[in-house]
């Protein structure tokens, strides 16, 4: 008599399972990268629309006053050293779309552009401006690529944004070849950095359009901070104005101190060049921090016609300080 059996259900065998799982391992490590790349382009791209923004919102501004913005100044107020005032950020706040935050504003007595701690009693800017910012998030202000907090505590009790693009004040003269600057428009600044008005965005003057003899389309005016540098022992930190926000400016002494400013730039190094073993280069108020970025491979800048490029980081510092440098009368190579 024939028996009959049921048939049993076969399974994947161990061997089995494991090859499906390494296969399926190797398509998410090929996958990985490409979902990476797509997601940096995107934030790239809305980077560059942020400072496309800046661009047509310095131009409206210019259109408006007939000059760019003064990229730093001092307080105006009533003390022997009235302090910091207010940077280019807050005449473009109105032209990006922030009128309303413009209006509430001050930029009158002493520190109006200070919203930090550490001013002690004749800091009065945390006390009038602070409570206005606070919670304000300008995302014109912030790269979507950066790592770094963007909106942080001022130290008292309001939170202030801290931007992540920065003004082009010109570039620094040096021993290699690149020696533009009058010695009326280089100075000193803090930590033994330099200053230069050779730029579109410069501390304590306005520029107009007709001063970039070079040509707006030669001409850097807006410039990214948006990553970690290092410090002397490889460690990251930041070096974006973490203390003062986008308001702060330039501040006035009385004592010979050298001066400290905020939102500007000089360029000394290249792009992503900057650490924090370099002469000018600080985690709050360097005067020489520069250009970089978290994009791979360079940063982006909005050009003085109101367009936006992107520069490699093997971009050459010669080249790099002629764009940033508005009248130099130099040739300018591919960038």
């Amino acid at each position: 008599m024939l028996r009959f059996h049921p048939l049993r259900p076969r399974g994947f065998t161990l061997v089995e399972l494991l090859v499906v799982i390494a296969i399926i391992g190797v398509l998410i490590a090929l996958l990985l990268p490409a979902v990476q790349q797509a997601r940096e382009a995107a934030r790239r791209m809305s980077c560059s629309n942020n400072l496309k923004q800046l661009g047509l919102g310095l131009h409206n501004y210019h259109d408006t006053y007939q000059s760019f913005p003064i990229g730093s100044r001092h307080a105006v107020g009533t003390l022997a050293n009235p302090g910091f005032g207010v940077s280019w950020w807050l005449g473009l706040l109105a032209f990006i779309e922030q009128g309303n935050l413009s209006d509430q504003l001050t930029v009158d007595g002493n520190h109006p552009g200070s919203l930090s701690s550490g001013g002690g009693g004749a800091y009065d800017g945390h006390a009038v401006n602070g409570p206005i910012v606070n919670d304000n998030e300008i995302s014109a202000m912030i790269c979507p690529s950066s790592p770094l907090q963007a909106v942080r505590s001022s130290g008292y009790s309001h939170t202030i944004t801290c931007p992540q693009y920065t003004g082009i004040s010109g570039a620094a003269n040096d021993s290699l070849g690149f020696n533009l600057n009058p010695a009326n428009r280089e100075w000193e600044g803090y930590q033994s950095g330099i200053v230069s008005l050779g730029g579109m965005l410069t501390p304590l003057e306005s520029v107009k359009m007709r001063d970039a003899t070079d040509g707006l389309t030669n001409t850097i005016i807006v410039g990214e901070q948006s990553d970690f540098v290092v410090d002397t022992n490889g460690n990251k930190t930041a070096t974006i104005n973490n203390h003062q926000g986008f308001m702060c400016g330039i501040n006035k002494t009385s004592f010979g101190f050298t001066e400290r400013t905020f939102n500007t730039t000089t360029i000394m190094y290249p792009i992503n060049g900057a650490t924090l073993s370099l002469t000018g280069v600080k985690n709050n108020d360097g005067t020489n921090n520069g250009i970089f970025a978290a994009h791979p491979g360079g940063a982006q800048v909005a050009i003085s016609d109101g367009s936006v490029r992107f520069l490699s980081e093997n971009l050459e510092l010669r080249t790099l300080k002629l764009l940033a440098t508005r009248d130099d009368g130099q040739v300018l190579g591919e960038f």
